[in-house]
């Protein structure tokens, strides 16, 4: 990314700051993890080549002995206690602890002669530098402390020139530090390429080394659904004794809790369920339409919501008891509950695919509805 493109940001900063009258909404901190990351660690040109700050050495992150209570995690709850063996897999996930916001002050930081909030995940990070992931042959079962996470994510992407949505690498970093921003402490990626040139890792690479990211190059699978099944499949039955949670979105997808627009706000609501929830469907809402594509912000493009939700819900899951699948896991122990779509949804950045990449027809504007919440909480 070019110096030219954080300016951009830095630009739409400026505006959300001036207009904060003492309230940081999640938006105007969605945009200050993107310019405060951006300029501190991760565009190339904005920064020096060399990486050279405090953040470039990476201690090993330590995870607190804490067994929380039945509602933070599963592995209290007496019903299936005995249908693990393995006391050492039980203490190592009990000991995962929930993220807490007061033990990250928060405070300011001045880029490029404008004082932006640091969101709290960034906050966290910086106070627990964590190790880059591990490398892709250790087993799942390994004694390290690193790596172990109360909510994770796991995504199959290409990006691509001729993608006719136009998502590009830029559109996959807002939606990164989105789910950071909501709670998310780590994203497991499959980079489905077709050709060379099309890999992540070189975007991705600052993140990978902060212990962000688990990349893999995955080209060698060319259907994309059966690529996909075998992506989560593999890092569900590698990691799944290493976090309590895990997500499977796509990048147009961002969860939504239209009642906590604060920083954590997934990780509030994961806590709420008991431990024989094993997983939580998110109701699908697309937003549909061309928008407007000079908005720098996937959420500020498209504001056309569909009045109903469809069948094509996301999964939040405890991937100790899943064998993974696309939309619905196979669930080996627990129950599946639908969201409350008044306090978690899933929406979905459609955008003009149903109509050709053409005009907005008299049947999109039908069925959607004017909404505008994503975009101001």
């Amino acid at each position: 990314m070019t110096l030219k493109i954080l300016t951009l940001t830095l630009t739409s900063l400026t505006r959300c700051v001036r207009s904060l009258s003492g309230r940081k909404t999640l938006k105007c901190l969605f945009v200050s993890a993107v310019a405060v990351f951006c300029f501190v660690n991760v565009y190339r040109g904005s920064v020096s080549s060399d990486f050279k700050s405090s953040h470039e050495y990476l201690g090993r992150s330590r995870v607190t002995s804490r067994r929380p209570d039945d509602a933070d995690s599963f592995w209290n709850a007496s019903s299936r206690n005995g249908r693990d063996g393995s006391s050492r897999i039980r203490d190592r996930l009990s000991s995962i602890r929930i993220p807490s916001i007061d033990e990250y002050p928060a405070y300011n930081v001045t880029v490029m002669g404008t004082s932006v909030p640091v969101p709290l995940w960034q906050r966290r990070l910086w106070a627990n530098p964590r190790n880059a992931t591990e490398p892709e042959d250790e087993e799942d079962d390994t004694e390290e402390d690193a790596g172990l996470f109360y909510l994770t994510e796991l995504l199959q992407v290409r990006i691509y020139a001729d993608d006719k949505a136009r998502w590009s690498v830029n559109e996959l970093k807002q939606w990164m530090h989105y789910l950071f921003l909501a709670g998310v402490q780590h994203i497991y990626l499959c980079d489905h390429y077709a050709f060379e040139h099309e890999k992540l890792d070189a975007e991705l690479e600052r993140y990978v080394r902060l212990g962000l990211v688990t990349y893999v190059a995955w080209g060698g699978v060319r259907d994309p659904m059966s690529a996909q099944i075998r992506c989560y499949q593999r890092f569900v039955g590698r990691y799944r004794r290493r976090h309590v949670w895990q997500m499977a979105v796509d990048m147009d997808e961002y969860p939504f809790a239209p009642n906590d627009p604060d920083e954590d706000f997934l990780v509030r609501y994961l806590r709420s369920f008991p431990g024989h929830v094993t997983e939580i469907s998110m109701p699908n809402f697309l937003m549909l339409g061309r928008g407007d594509r000079s908005g720098r912000l996937v959420v500020e493009r498209i504001n056309r919501i569909v009045r109903q939700s469809n069948a094509l819900v996301k999964p939040i899951y405890r991937p100790q008891w899943v064998n993974a699948n696309v939309h619905h896991n196979h669930l080996l122990s627990g129950t599946r509950v639908d969201a409350d779509p008044d306090r978690l949804m899933m929406v979905h950045y459609w955008g003009a695919r149903s109509q050709r990449w053409g005009p907005d027809t008299p049947q999109i504007l039908l069925i959607t509805k004017k909404w505008n919440r994503m975009k101001d909480a």
